[in-house]
């Protein structure tokens, strides 16, 4: 997957608070919230629309069977991954940039990928250094400042002197109302100082963020910062987006360029995992259920070539009624008329198209690169339904949601049953009882955006995906054993084994 990296522009920022001196005990950061605001900001990542507009909700049950066509995302959504590869990969990658392209020393990377430290959604402020989680009032809840002093949950080995920090510090740091960048985060997925690592590809930057700004504390306590207060912080991000864009631009894998597509390629079966039962769920949704699909991709051609065919056999093209390369859904494909081209498989060339999109597919071409929403739509035709998976919260899920009609079903792996526990939680909570079914054994119950909203339990990622996705679930396999007709509430969440087995259930929260 080729991210969608931007530089951040300089900025002048307050200086942070004097840092607590006290380690605390991690079972603090579960105490009760802080009241939600008064006069909170608009909950949810929903529409760009008056939020008094209830159109601008889609939610009514949705049923595969009533889709004309149906789209699929490729990283983390058809293809599934081996974390336990894939995410150490990616934090050496992250690594060895900050060290051989910002002379970062390698002493400060001198520690092993924890799995029980990095969460998906965790914000990253520029100001305090913080790692932060924050509730579905825009509040935080937690907040962890760097990385020494945390343990590891999956092994309980210590790693040091540093912490979380208690209630108490986080409502003396944040106050109770809700956090300064929360507004400009939901709307751009990134505020003028601080990122949302939203992506399982960004997921290892968490513990990169934090090991840096262990290194830049002690290089105050030593009197060798060269770069005072709140701003050494801020320095840390655009060096992290810089090594995720360095390592993952779909430019290098065909220059095999980078840590990260080498070792890929290399062993691709280390890293992808084989989907039988999806690829016979797709097959059945063609020919037994006249579904038409389609795949919709950041990643080139090569790359989705090498891993669908490590997923799905040689010939996973017939899977699909057409595929879309390089569409740069958070880069124009829902905002411009940036042109479709065809992708010529015998010259491996590209070709514009000077009668369209529609015409070219009716002439029997089904793969193209780039491309706009309008014209895509056109294609399927003017009164299509459509549903798209994808696993990005942000390019998937939100931005599809907010500028198109589709109804979107948001892939989150996390939801799986044996995720390892972190100390923040689970991904959509702050309390396990979230996901506990009801007294009667049923799961079967509708978790909207309001509910999400005025949950003290709720993260602000539940909210997201409860206000801009359909349903979600951690694996396209968990629905594959479902009828065509099942009617999936808006706003349900499934939980379901890992991906190596066939085994699942639908959950809704409480």
């Amino acid at each position: 997957m080729a991210l969608e990296i931007r530089t951040l522009e300089d900025c002048t920022l307050d200086d942070c608070e004097a840092l607590p001196q006290c380690p605390t005990h991690l079972s603090d950061v579960s105490a009760t919230p802080a009241t939600a605001p008064a006069s909170s900001p608009l909950h949810g990542y929903s529409s760009e629309v008056d939020s008094d507009d209830e159109s601008c909700f889609k939610l009514d049950p949705v049923s595969l069977s009533d889709m004309d066509w149906i789209g699929f995302d490729l990283d983390h959504t058809l293809v599934r991954y081996k974390l336990d590869e894939l995410l150490p990969l990616v934090y050496r990658c992250i690594c060895s940039y900050l060290v051989e392209q910002r002379g970062v020393h390698s002493k400060v990377f001198d520690v092993p990928y924890d799995f029980g430290f990095c969460e998906r959604g965790l914000v990253f402020d520029g100001r305090t250094g913080d790692l932060i989680k924050l509730d579905a009032f825009g509040c935080v809840r937690i907040a962890c400042h760097g990385y020494s002093a945390t343990s590891d949950f999956v092994t309980g080995v210590s790693q040091g002197s540093g912490r979380f920090l208690s209630t108490d510090e986080v409502h003396q740091r944040y106050g109770a109302d809700a956090w300064r960048g929360l507004n400009e985060l939901r709307q751009n997925w990134r505020a003028e100082d601080a990122d949302i690592f939203a992506t399982l590809f960004e997921v290892p930057a968490c513990q990169a963020a934090a090991l840096l700004v262990d290194e830049i504390d002690r290089q105050a306590l030593q009197g060798a910062a060269s770069t005072e207060g709140a701003n050494a912080y801020a320095s840390i991000l655009p060096d992290i987006r810089a090594a995720l864009h360095k390592h993952m631009k779909w430019e290098n894998f065909a220059k095999r360029e980078g840590g990260y597509f080498p070792c890929l390629a290399e062993q691709v079966d280390k890293f992808v995992l084989p989907r039988e039962t999806v690829r016979s769920w797709l097959e059945n949704l063609r020919r037994a259920g006249g579904k038409r699909l389609f795949l919709l991709t950041n990643s080139n051609w090569d790359y989705a070539d090498m891993v669908m065919a490590a997923a799905f056999g040689s010939d996973w093209r017939d899977l699909f009624d057409l595929s879309v390369y390089r569409a740069s859904k958070k880069g124009g494909f829902f905002d411009h008329r940036r042109p479709f081209k065809t992708f010529q498989r015998e010259s491996l060339g590209e070709q514009a198209m000077p009668h369209g999109l529609k015409a070219a597919h009716k002439a029997g071409i089904m793969e193209f690169v780039e491309g706009n929403v309008k014209d895509l739509s056109e294609l399927f035709g003017e009164d299509a339904s459509v549903l798209y998976f994808g696993d990005d919260l942000n390019g998937d899920i939100t931005i599809t949601h907010r500028r198109s009609e589709w109804h979107t079903a948001a892939v989150v792996e996390e939801l799986c049953e044996h995720t390892p526990a972190t100390p923040w939680g689970p991904i959509f909570s702050f309390s396990s009882d979230v996901f506990e079914p009801s007294k009667s054994g049923s799961f079967e119950r509708s978790f909207s955006a309001e509910e999400a909203s005025d949950s003290s339990s709720a993260s602000h990622i539940l909210e997201m995906v409860a206000s801009t996705a359909d349903f979600a679930l951690p694996d396209l396999a968990t629905i594959t054993s479902h009828p065509l007709k099942h009617k999936f509430d808006h706003g349900c969440v499934f939980m379901g084994a890992p991906p190596s087995k066939n085994i699942s259930k639908q959950v809704a929260i409480s």
